[in-house]
């Protein structure tokens, strides 16, 4: 597939501004193979000095500290800029299969973006196969692919809603589908806005939605009745 790049790193990959706070981007990745490969990864890591680069460390790529350091990174991580070990090693857990393999999961934030060059980087040094989620929901973003035999086989980027359904469906369900009706009823939506706005769901789950969207409307009604 080549070098690809989410979509969110565009807004800011050619305007570089120290004074602007990034969104993160919070990633998950679950790492799959033989278990001396997997060790191999922590075992780098755990190794690392306190402020070394992770994700140069792991791709043996040098870090960007030139004037045009943020597009090095882009190019070559995906991201702004990288992790340190503290950063990868907070959201790790090691899986024993007991088979000679073994799972790594992470857990992560990067500025703006998922560092998806070096999530495909690191499948092709370490003989790997991984799965990719990331989401930033400030820019309406959500991401899942799967890495085998060094390549992307699934790479999909999408609205965050959408995502989030597809892949999250006990929070869609327990805690964004509330926030987000919470937020239609005081912007006066009708049936047909949210209708639109959740386009992508059936007409089963899309039917759930709008009478969750009726209950919060006429508690709403009537609250506003008893203040008057």
């Amino acid at each position: 597939m080549g070098i690809v790049y989410s979509k969110t790193i565009y807004i800011f990959a050619n305007e570089p501004n120290n004074n602007i706070m990034a969104n993160y981007c919070s990633n998950y990745a679950s790492i799959d193979g033989d278990m001396a490969s997997i060790k191999l990864i922590l075992s780098i890591v755990e190794l690392a000095e306190d402020d070394a680069g992770i994700f140069e460390l792991l791709t043996n790529k040098r870090c960007g500290l030139d004037e045009n350091g943020w597009d090095y990174n882009v190019l070559n991580f995906g991201c702004r800029s990288q992790i340190d070990k503290f950063d990868f090693l907070e959201g790790v857990n090691l899986e024993d299969n007991e088979d000679g393999t073994a799972r790594l999961n992470l857990g992560f934030t990067t500025p703006w973006a998922p560092p998806l060059e070096f999530f495909l980087s690191l499948a092709q040094i370490y003989n790997v196969t991984m799965s990719v989620e990331a989401e930033e929901s400030g820019n309406d973003y959500f991401f899942y692919g799967e890495i085998v035999d060094g390549d992307w086989a699934i790479f999909d980027e999408m609205d965050y809603g959408v995502g989030v359904y597809k892949h999250q469906q006990d929070y869609f369900w327990d805690g964004y589908i509330q926030s987000e009706i919470e937020w239609m009823v005081e912007e006066d939506f009708d049936e047909e806005k949210v209708r639109a706005k959740f386009y992508f769901v059936g007409e089963t789950d899309m039917a759930d939605i709008l009478e969750l969207f009726y209950v919060s409307l006429n508690e709403q009604l009537k609250q506003t009745e008893n203040e008057n």
